[in-house]
Formats: C-alpha cells, structure tokens, sequence
C-alpha cells in the first residue's frame, strides 16, 4: 500500500507542474494586437485579409502552372468520357444502378460520390487499343507524370472597361491567324537574306561544285499552329467585391464606445488609408496557354502579334515568375 501512495504522490506532483507550467505559458503568451485608432483597424484588416485573399488567388489558385495542369484534367476527362463507365454503388459497395458516363454523373448523387481521385488510375487502366481519343487521354496523363505540361505563351491585362469581346474561340482564331501572318514575315526575311547571299553562292558553286540545298525545316517549324494546339483563358482577381473597396463594407468600434458602453459601428472614410490602397481593386488578364510546348515560341509571337493589334501590352513581366 505504500507503493501505491507514493506512486499516487508522484502522479499527483507531475501533474501539478504540467498544469503550472500551461498556466505560465498562457500569460506569457503574446498580447493581441491592439489598434489605435479605426482607420488603422480598417487598413490591418485590408492588409491581413483582403490582400492575403488576393495573394493567394495570384500566386496559388490561378498560377500557370496550376491553371496549366487544371486544362490537362479537362482534357484528360474530355477525351476519357466516351470509354470511362461509373457504376453508382449502395451503403453496402455493390452497384445499384446502370452505368453512368462522366456527365451523367453530375446529375446523379450517387454516381457523384464516385468521382474521385482513383478516376485517373482506372482512365490508365483502360485497353486504349482501338481508341484514339482514349489514347490521347492517357498520353496527356502520362505528361502530367513527366512534368511535360502545358505552357503559358504570354498574358496582358484587360482595363474594366476594354472593349474587347471575351470569347475565347474568336481570340483563338485570330491569335491563330496571327502566328499565319509572322510565318509569312518569316519567310520575306529569308527571301531577302538569301537574295544578298546569291553572289557568295556562285563563288562557292563555282570553286565547290553545287551548293548545299538549304533546309527550311530548320528555320521554320514543321508544323503551323492551330486552334486545337491554344487555349484562352480570361482571368479576374479581386478583394472580395469586384471593382469596389470591400473594407466599405465593414464597420469598426472605436476604444471611446467601450468606456462609454456604447456599442455602435462606424463606416471608416477611404482617404484615411487610401495610401494603402491598391490602384484598381480587380485585375483581369488574359493568358494563352499552349498544348505542345515546342509551339510555344510561335504561340508568343503571334500572341504578342494580337495584343499589339489591340493596343494591348504583352510580354509584361508576371509576377508568377518569382514562384
């Protein structure tokens, strides 16, 4: 029995200095942070979560890269869906249902439940023989593996108020019609080039035999570029509220209304931190984005092409290039 009341003593004791100790650590523990004043409230609120909001949709969620792979996956999807069967199941796992193909399934609750990260696996399992558009879907898998992914050939922003149409397939076609009208500058330049080479030709045909056959293949791309090799993405960041200030919205207490017991909030006028403010409150861009990464050379150039033929600005630095 003395065992047990030392023991019970001992358990006692370290259970005291654990409780001491969280106690210590919680008056220790750093202050919340205290504003002086509401219009220094309001810009602390700006800065901690409106801007974080608008940092983390620039510089995670509509990444390029990010944005890249989410294209590869509609891709993947799109081509799989004829070939790809999801059978709903009940609470005990066996199939309750006919087969349902991937669009059906948005409609269906229970075949819903099914589309999860395993529909990759089974779009790799598939036989592809036969299939082309099964195998393109898993060779679009198997680039997402490699890291051969799809590019972002160049981006501008949009002002509110611009009047360019979004449509991304009109913009495809033009852009695609672009890159036709740098291939034909391309070929002038060489035109032009082998015109002043032609006397150095004959010297070299008459001393050397006949000249080398020039290969145009080296100076221009095998193939042209088309609509199915460019996406268009039209992209809009903001602070919560489109083109508005979403702290305007918000209404602060002063440390005067709790002495006085009186609790009423009070809108905090814009000038007073507007120096923290940004210039517009939405930033809207468009970006091109290329399936074959040896096109993307060609994609920029006609892209660049297209934004100066709108009086766009391309080619700006992206800040994404820091991540």
């Amino acid at each position: 029995s003395l065992h047990y009341y030392l023991y019970f003593l001992y358990v006692l004791y370290s259970s005291s200095i654990i409780t001491c100790l969280f106690f210590f650590f919680l008056m220790i523990r750093r202050p919340p942070r205290s504003t002086l004043s509401s219009s220094s409230a309001a810009s602390d609120v700006y800065k901690r979560q409106f801007r974080h909001r608008f940092d983390m949709h620039e510089r995670v969620y509509t990444h390029k890269v990010t944005k890249g792979i989410e294209f590869m996956l509609v891709d993947i999807l799109k081509y799989a869906e004829p070939h790809l069967s999801i059978y709903p199941l009940d609470h005990h796992g066996a199939r309750s249902g006919q087969a349902l193909s991937i669009t059906e399934c948005a409609s269906d609750p229970a075949g819903f439940t099914q589309l999860d990260d395993n529909i990759l696996d089974q779009i790799k399992r598939l036989d592809p023989l036969g299939n082309p558009s099964l195998q393109r879907a898993q060779k679009i898998a198997a680039q997402i593996e490699s890291r051969q992914l799809y590019s972002c050939a160049g981006s501008c922003s949009l002002g509110a108020d611009h009047p360019l149409a979004r449509d991304a397939l009109e913009i495809t076609a033009q852009v695609v019609e672009c890159s036709h009208k740098a291939e034909g500058r391309h070929e002038q330049e060489d035109e032009h080039k082998h015109e002043d080479e032609d006397e150095d030709d004959m010297i070299c045909c008459s001393q050397q035999g006949p000249p080398a056959l020039r290969n145009n293949a080296t100076n221009h791309p095998s193939s042209s570029l088309c609509a199915d090799d460019l996406i268009i993405e039209f992209g809009k960041i903001h602070y919560g509220q489109k083109t508005k200030n979403p702290v305007n919205q918000m209404r602060f207490y002063s440390k005067q209304n709790q002495l006085d017991r009186r609790w009423q909030g009070h809108k905090v006028d814009q000038s007073r931190y507007e120096h923290k403010l940004p210039r517009t409150f939405m930033h809207q861009t468009v970006r091109l984005f290329v399936r074959n990464p040896t096109k993307k050379q060609q994609a920029s150039e006609a892209f660049g092409i297209w934004c100066a033929e709108h009086g766009l600005a391309a080619g700006q630095r992206d800040k994404q290039d820091e991540y």
